[in-house]
């Protein structure tokens, strides 16, 4: 399981489109449903995304099941692709615990999280210089 915060909100089909090209699967193997939703999805999905919304610098968190895994520096890659063609910015966790990688259309930069600004689903970021 993988976590993705999002910039803004982003439609289904979207998100579809965006999932299938980052771990390079055909959309049809993709399922996505919000917290709540009751699912029963064919055994054949290669990865289900389920969604929270959130607010503060992230709109969408954006939890991801998949079979097969990514390595860290192909996953930046891709997100850095999708962040410029979709025009969003990504929060992905460092190996510390809590900082981020904030991977937007026109860098990658090293991001804390402020937990004096951490409410149930509300995420605050802050550069590290």
């Amino acid at each position: 399981m993988m976590d993705v915060l999002v910039d803004k909100r982003i439609d289904f089909s979207i998100l579809q489109h965006l999932l299938s090209q980052l771990f390079n699967i055909d959309k049809e193997y993709i399922a996505i449903s919000r917290e709540n939703d009751e699912v029963d999805f064919p055994d054949d999905i290669q990865c289900w995304c389920l969604v929270f919304d959130t607010s503060g610098d992230a709109q969408m968190m954006l939890q991801l099941y998949r079979i097969e895994s990514i390595n860290q520096s192909l996953l930046l890659k891709r997100l850095s692709y999708l962040s410029t063609e979709f025009n969003i910015s990504f929060f992905i966790p460092c190996d510390n615990f809590d900082k981020f990688y904030k991977i937007s259309p026109t860098k990658v930069q090293t991001v804390r999280l402020d937990e004096d600004k951490i409410d149930k689903q509300r995420y605050c970021f802050s550069l590290i210089e």
